[in-house]
């Protein structure tokens, strides 16, 4: 078998002794040596210097200085990494042995004790025992690199006791890298006690219980540790698992610092316990369900609207509680969600414990990966109710409207009718004045006449489903101002923008017809100018009807869109008062305003707004209104100039309106 081969250096100035050396150890048979020799410190010290050494077998006394100064200086040199070192001494002075071993020196030798086989043991031993602390030094070393890279925190301690034997305090012997950052200590700090350097430790309790550990052997294991104390100069608060046991006088710890962790787990905790509370007091019902048809979660909503408990109504499928006629439509909407498509606006019937039904109204959003769907819904029980109870209201307010009507009309025209049959029996017998009361008379049943019809103008609005169409509003007021027949001497001037929209054409003609006919009908004068103009804005368009009149008083802006209120009911006997109420109605129940800008004695401008379809614009009004006048031509007598008349306009409205 090859043995692994030594090389030995002998540092002896004498020729006689390092050849006997030589011979000795070449003629052990268990080891191969390899054999360099030296006369002196310093070429001993070279050859140390520039070959591998094994082991030394060293000389005291040398021509230039002893051993103990050869072992000193071998040990800077080598970085106290030196190889095995036996020392010879012809004198064996015991304390020259003990200086020897102090500096690095495994074993030594007296000469005059001196046998082969001595020689031989001795070196073999001093070698081995320098490779199994070769060995162990390397074992160290990799257990310090591993410490120090680890990621969780390591320290060695030490207990400091009084003169009585109780500790003190604990030293810190050892603290690898990561102890060191989570303790925001330096290396100055290991100089200074645990206690010193961490004041809560004995205010918490932990040093009793590190004693403890040091005193009995029994470890401690401490998990989810909230600790605050002072780190690097800041009080803080952190949360660690930690594990500690007995080592010598004193202890070994290892511990994690999971204040991150235990960051998010509490944010998560907290986010957990907001949005429990949101669940719990929320007055809407707030449902978790699986694509089986069973609830998996409820807040307590359910209990207080149904009377069921959250037991009894997770117990069984939800379709066994909604009502018989609403199980299909409420079957293919869970079936909509097991598709992962979003539920909005659904309602039906859900039975409460009294054997009552109350109407839901539902939102629900799917998540397929966990085959559930969360759920919001709310009762509209109420509302349904007032929609059959304005139904019920609207139907007898029709009926009153009409029966009204038919009773109040039904005289009317009988009086006036019989005022006739009198004035033509009496022709000529009949006085001047007479004559004019019963003119007055049939006029005053013709005004009450007109304000029935407005009356059931007025019950009529909203009622009927006509569909829009397109309407070029230029051509519809064009022909309404026709209709209308103002005095020729009266300028009406419609822009040529007015858009083509998408309107009921009968909702939209009433509007212009009552606004442009109050605007001629109140005007103070025949050769009065009106203005009908529109802008477009984002999501309405905006008409203004502007006249140049006496206008209207601020403080009746507002009553004069109240059903029979006139604007100058003392000037104007043949005013329903029912027309502005009618504009209102209409505009509002298409989803617009109404109002107006008006001084006395400035003009009046009356402005409404009237929803965009829900689609995209239809174009450009001035375009479109181009091509429906090849189609609709507007009649010449309403292609009047208004610029003749425009010194005499006093414009209270915006200047971009007209």
């Amino acid at each position: 078998m090859m043995l692994p081969t030594i090389t030995v250096l002998i540092v002896e100035d004498l020729l006689v002794n390092r050849e006997l050396y030589r011979y000795c150890l070449l003629d052990d048979v268990s080891c191969a040596y390899s054999v360099l020799e030296a006369e002196s410190v310093a070429e001993g010290l070279e050859l140390c210097r520039t070959r591998s050494i094994d082991a030394i077998l060293l000389d005291y006394s040398l021509p230039d200085g002893d051993g103990l100064e050869f072992l000193e200086t071998l040990a800077i040199q080598s970085n106290h990494n030196s190889p095995s070192v036996v020392m010879m001494t012809g004198h064996g002075n015991e304390s020259i042995a003990v200086r020897a071993m102090k500096l690095g020196a495994h074993d030594y030798l007296a000469k005059h004790k001196f046998t082969p086989e001595l020689l031989r043991s001795t070196m073999r031993s001093a070698i081995e025992n320098a490779r199994l602390r070769r060995q162990l030094r390397q074992r160290e070393e990799r257990f310090q690199a591993s410490v120090e890279n680890m990621l969780e925190c390591f320290g060695i301690y030490s207990a400091l006791r009084d003169d009585a034997g109780q500790i003190r305090d604990f030293r810190f012997d050892y603290l690898n890298a990561a102890a060191l950052e989570s303790n925001q200590m330096t290396a100055a700090d290991l100089d200074r006690g645990l206690c010193d350097v961490f004041p809560a430790i004995r205010e918490t309790g932990l040093f009793a219980e590190y004693c403890q550990v040091v005193e009995t052997g029994t470890p401690l294991v401490k998990e989810d540790l909230v600790y605050s104390d002072v780190f690097g100069g800041k009080i803080l608060t952190r949360a660690y698992n930690i594990q500690i046991a007995k080592l010598d006088d004193g202890f070994v710890a290892s511990w994690q610092d999971i204040t991150a962790q235990k960051q998010v787990y509490l944010a998560r905790i907290a986010a957990e316990q907001e949005r429990d509370r949101f669940f719990n007091l929320s007055i809407d019902l707030l449902a978790v369900a699986n694509f089986d048809i069973h609830f998996t979660r409820l807040n307590p909503a359910w209990e207080k609207l149904l009377g069921f408990t959250i037991a009894e109504l997770m117990a069984r499928p939800f379709i066994d509680f909604v009502h018989p006629e609403d199980r299909a439509t409420t079957l293919a909407a869970a079936k909509q969600a097991s598709r992962g498509e979003m539920v909005t606006s659904f309602e039906n019937r859900y039975r409460c414990q009294d054997g009552s039904y109350r109407w839901l109204l539902w939102s629900a959003m799917p998540y397929v990966e966990q085959a559930l769907f969360y759920a919001i819904a709310h009762d509209i029980t109420d509302r349904k109710q007032a929609e059959i109870d304005l139904a019920w209201r609207n139907q007898e307010l029709d009926s009153f409207v009409h029966i009204v009507s038919h009773d109040l009309k039904a005289p009317l025209r009988a009086i006036a009718n019989l005022s006739q049959w009198i004035e033509e029996d009496f022709q000529g017998a009949i006085s001047a004045h007479s004559q004019q009361q019963m003119t007055l008379l049939r006029s005053r049943v013709y005004s009450m006449e007109a304000k029935i019809d407005g009356l059931l103008d007025y019950a009529r609005i909203g009622k009927t489903d006509a569909e829009s169409e397109l309407v070029a509003t230029a051509q519809l007021v064009a022909e309404i101002v026709e209709i209308l027949a103002p005095a020729p001497t009266f300028t009406i001037s419609i822009s040529p923008a007015l858009p083509i929209l998408s309107a009921n054409r009968l909702l939209l003609s009433q509007v212009f017809a009552n606004t442009i006919g109050n605007a001629i009908e109140h005007h103070d004068r025949t050769d009065g100018l009106i203005k009908i103009s529109c802008q477009t804005r984002s999501d309405c368009y905006e008409f203004a009807i502007a006249d140049d009149g006496v206008g209207i008083a601020p403080e009746h802006h507002e009553r004069i869109f109240g059903i029979f209120q006139a604007m100058n009911p003392q000037n104007r006997s043949n005013s329903t008062g029912i027309g502005l109420a009618i504009v209102k109605k209409i505009v509002e129940a298409e989803g617009g305003t109404i109002w107006l800008e008006s001084q006395m004695g400035e003009g009046t401008t009356f402005y409404f707004t009237w929803p965009k379809p829900g689609r995209s614009d239809l174009g450009d009004g001035e375009t479109l209104a181009a091509k429906f006048s090849t189609i609709y031509p507007l009649p010449p007598n309403l292609s009047r100039s208004v610029e003749e008349k425009s010194s005499n306009f006093s414009d209270n409205s915006k200047e971009s309106n007209l």
